[in-house]
């Protein structure tokens, strides 16, 4: 028995949509189902004996989605959902904002794409796959990245290495080393 955060998907829908008003950043609604999908993702990862919300993900020609809100979106309604989510799910959801809020829908596209991969599915029929295979799927990718930088770290002493943003999406980033120069280009300058 798994116990939920939020009360259903459209109270951490709200919440994502009042963030993004408040940060002025463009939420479509592809964009909108990956973040919650990774949210959903990142904290069964955290949390294994709770989830965040009570809903199912399907997987169908748009990625995963969540059902009832593709439905009530299609019909062009958007429902207001006061938002009654406790302290530490609103910190846990500001983490999931900060790390992707500046992202595309494409590159969180392709992020979940490399993460966990997709299913097979035949023509226009909609999967419904197990979430603990892709909570699983999701944690032993990271802990793969999280050790091979803990590897390339011990091996280097100064050489640190991280994800950052950029206008084209994801780097990897290292420390700045300054070259050396040598005497006899110090030598002519002075």
């Amino acid at each position: 028995m798994q116990i939920s955060a939020a009360d259903s998907s459209f109270e951490v829908i709200s919440w994502f949509l009042n963030q993004a008003k408040k940060d002025d950043v463009f939420l479509d609604y592809r964009k909108l189902q990956h973040l919650l999908f990774l949210s959903q993702l990142h904290y069964q990862a955290s949390f294994p004996d709770s989830t965040l919300m009570p809903c199912v993900f399907a997987y169908g020609r748009n990625g995963y989605e969540e059902p009832s809100f593709a439905g009530i979106y299609s019909a062009g309604i958007l429902p207001q959902v006061s938002i009654r989510l406790s302290y530490t799910t609103i910190q846990f959801l500001e983490k999931v904002w900060h790390i992707y809020s500046a992202m595309n829908a494409s590159q969180l596209e392709t992020l979940i794409r490399h993460r966990i991969g997709t299913p097979e599915r035949k023509g226009q029929e909609k999967i419904i796959p197990d979430f603990k295979t892709l909570v699983e799927k999701f944690k032993s990718s990271s802990k793969m990245n999280k050790s091979s930088v803990t590897t390339e770290k011990n091996n280097s002493v100064n050489t640190t290495k991280k994800v950052m943003l950029s206008q084209n999406g994801p780097v990897m980033v290292s420390a700045w080393k300054p070259r050396k120069i040598s005497e006899t280009v110090s030598s002519s300058l002075g």
